[in-house]
């Protein structure tokens, strides 16, 4: 059964909490990548109709200045929903083909001892089924391809953040 969008970083935080991890403290990031595998299959009701990329999947890692330079890996799912106006000037009488993009993230800080792969960014717009399963095989297998990553997958994070937030 579809859970309301708005919802995500609840449902995502139970199953997370059911893998035996805090979400602001995950020690074990294989876990926590079958955590958000298991989450990417929940149905979410509510998203903007008719898009391919309305639940988009996303993996990132690398080390970029908005990080602070800190090697980094993202597992994130990205939402297009209706827009839904937040201030008087807007006309909520007239109907609008309007998204909004909400994307949440958890974000694992690696040690700054180990060597970042090149950056990346991988995403897949299969819906949840076996299509997204498959997917996010995928994508674990890409980020495993890479020794950085690999070695990552069986470190400590030095930092997590789990967010959940208007992008655009």
């Amino acid at each position: 059964m579809p859970i309301p969008w708005h919802t995500s970083a609840k449902a995502f935080t139970r199953v997370l909490r059911r893998y035996g991890l805090d979400p602001v403290a995950v020690a074990d990031v294989d876990a926590a990548w079958r955590a958000f595998a298991e989450f990417a299959q929940v149905e979410l009701a509510g998203l903007a109709p008719d898009g391919p990329d309305n639940d988009m999947l996303i993996a990132q890692w690398g080390s970029y200045e908005w990080r602070g330079n800190r090697p980094f890996l993202t597992f994130a799912r990205q939402l297009t929903v209706p827009h839904v106006p937040d201030s008087l000037d807007e006309d909520e009488d007239e109907p609008s083909d309007d998204v909004d993009l909400w994307q949440l993230e958890l974000i694992i800080g690696l040690s700054d001892t180990l060597t970042p792969a090149e950056g990346r960014t991988d995403w897949h717009t299969a819906p949840p089924g076996p299509a997204r399963a498959a997917a996010l095989a995928a994508m674990a297998a890409e980020m495993r391809r890479h020794e950085p990553l690999d070695l990552a997958w069986r470190t400590v994070p030095a930092t997590v953040e789990l967010a959940f937030a208007h992008v655009c």
